[in-house]
């Protein structure tokens, strides 16, 4: 799923094959991984899949309670691009954001629309805080990769 995501969030086609490093956390969990290995690289589309004991440089990292995921994602994209599109993107949503909070504080505004109007603005506001929210995880998990 953390693959999935990050091709979709770096805006790489299924197609393109990541490297992915996995650090166990449990020795079982690596064993698990070593017999399944052929099976997880077919099945999310990755060039290697490799057990390692620290993190590999210019990764993102997911953690979870048995392991930490590595992805390497710069060999495909070009960081800096991305830190300035993401950067970009985000000042676009709070400038739609402010004007959307601006309708909902407006009492006439609230008091003259109809319930359909304010119930749109309403859900906007939630949609382009969860896209800010969205494009934020982004930019940290990219902070630490091509510096």
């Amino acid at each position: 799923g953390r693959v999935r995501t990050s091709r979709a969030n770096a805006r790489l086609a299924d197609s393109v094959k990541l490297n992915v490093s996995v650090k166990t956390l449990d020795e079982a969990l690596g064993g698990h991984l070593a017999e399944t290995k052929p099976v997880l690289i077919a099945l999310s589309n990755l060039a290697s899949l490799t057990l390692v004991r620290e993190r590999p440089a210019g990764t993102i990292a997911f953690v979870d309670p048995a392991f930490e995921l590595y992805i390497d994602l710069g060999a495909h994209v070009d960081i800096e691009s991305e830190r300035k599109r993401i950067d970009k993107e985000i000042a676009e949503a709070q400038k739609k954001l402010e004007q959307v909070e601006k309708k909902l504080q407006n009492p006439k505004f609230l008091a003259g629309a109809k319930p359909e109007v304010v119930e749109a603005q309403r859900q906007k506001d939630e949609e382009l805080r969860e896209i800010i929210g969205k494009l934020g995880n982004l930019k940290r998990e990219l902070s630490g990769i091509g510096t």
